[in-house]
């Protein structure tokens, strides 16, 4: 074996260019000889690119489905069925609203025409009463409630609630808007006796 070494630059002595060893016929390599190869780990930069375009294509997918499938609004709704009642759910309906009145009827009348020896109280009870009858009127509505009845008795209702809040504001029964409150509320109070009949 020769003192030379493998690799690395000719000894001296050998000619600039040439390509072998002095005393062998063999090539001289300036490079080292190569070496195992090192096994460089996967390129992760691939992966979330390779998961950016799945989920843009899977977007996309989504958006044409999307865009071709017929929306709900575009469908003719199907209108729900009326509920049935048998009639005696409707005579008892009836008979609640109506026994509801006459208890509303009765209570106010008593409050606003009373003569208490303190007027502040009688007025404050009258106010109540109307305000109570409104709110016990629509809780004794039921669904079987015949409809012209129930329509009768949610308008009488507001014409009470109407009444106590402008009371509660201020306003006399002689005032203008208020006697017209007053009006309606007996035309209501008139239309529901009628009915409850």
């Amino acid at each position: 074996m020769s003192n030379t070494p493998p690799y690395g630059l000719p000894p001296a002595g050998s000619q600039p260019g040439s390509t072998s060893r002095p005393g062998s016929a063999a090539p001289y390599n300036p490079l080292p000889p190569p070496m195992a190869q090192a096994r460089t780990p996967r390129n992760p930069g691939r992966w979330p690119a390779f998961t950016a375009l799945v989920i843009a294509l899977t977007g996309i997918a989504v958006g044409i489905v999307g865009w071709f499938r017929p929306t709900l609004h575009n469908v003719a709704p199907v209108a729900p069925s009326a509920p049935s009642f048998t009639e005696e759910q409707i005579k008892s309906a009836k008979a609640r609203a109506c026994n509801a009145f006459e208890t509303v009827r009765k209570g106010a009348a008593l409050q606003t025409h009373s003569e208490a020896s303190e007027p502040l109280a009688a007025t404050a009870n009258a106010r109540l009463s109307l305000t109570v009858g409104n709110a016990y009127l629509l809780a004794r509505l039921d669904p079987a409630t015949p409809p012209a009845l129930a329509a009768a008795i949610r308008t009488l209702a507001d014409d009470l609630l109407d009444l106590a809040a402008n009371a509660m504001a201020g306003a006399m029964n002689d005032d203008p808007a208020q006697a017209n409150r007053l009006r309606n509320a007996d035309a209501a109070d008139a239309r529901v006796a009628n009915l409850c009949k």
